[in-house]
């Protein structure tokens, strides 16, 4: 399909979509939101596609939207953070790194983003793109049910007790013993041999 504020790109199952408004530092409007939309729809919806990626230019990923910065500066405007702002960052970093971003109004660097907990890895921009095709083919080596059930298990948690976390893990973890690539992975870690998986 061709759209006119993002392009995309598929190798073997990664597949890249990269916002495309230069002119605006890919500040998000209506078109792009739902070009962005259809396009992560048709990825998601592709059975050859195991793991995607959003990026930006080298210049900006989305203007207002470019996490080699963070902060939460509602409270320097007199009003409080929105949008779940109070809520998910708690959960994503810890009660006391909310408050003090919260409070101050401070910025955070990525570096300390990735010590909080805030994002998973930092890469030097250099390497950023070569970095995170990598890691996204690694995951989409992995069997996809699988990977599916590992995200959907991780965001349970965030939405239940402990003990309903537990016991949906369970659930799924058990399900998994009745599929050819549980299988197949535990016969690669004894026979010491890649893993060809199925998704079945």
């Amino acid at each position: 399909m061709s759209y006119k504020t993002i392009l995309t790109e598929v190798d073997g199952k990664v597949a890249t979509i990269t916002l495309n408004r230069p002119e605006a530092l890919n500040a998000l409007n209506g078109q792009l939101m739902e070009e962005l939309g259809e396009a992560l729809l048709a990825f998601d919806v592709d059975d050859n596609i195991g793991c995607m990626i959003l990026t930006g230019s080298e210049k900006a990923f989305a203007a207002g939207a470019d996490n080699a910065k963070f902060a939460q500066p509602e409270v320097k405007l007199g009003i409080i953070p929105g949008a779940g702002g109070t809520q998910r960052l708690p959960r994503a970093v810890s009660k006391a790194k909310a408050m003090d971003l919260a409070l101050t109004g401070r910025m955070m660097d990525a570096a300390e983003a990735e010590r909080s907990g805030l994002v998973a890895r930092v890469f030097p921009q250099a390497d950023l793109l070569q970095a995170v095709k990598a890691l996204a083919k690694g995951i989409a080596d992995m069997p996809l049910l699988k990977a599916m059930m590992v995200k959907e298990s991780i965001n349970t948690a965030y939405e239940t007790t402990l003990a309903e976390g537990i016991h949906f893990e369970r659930r799924l973890f058990h399900a998994c013993f009745g599929t050819n690539d549980q299988k197949e992975g535990m016969a690669t870690c004894m026979e010491k041999r890649p893993a060809k998986f199925t998704n079945a």
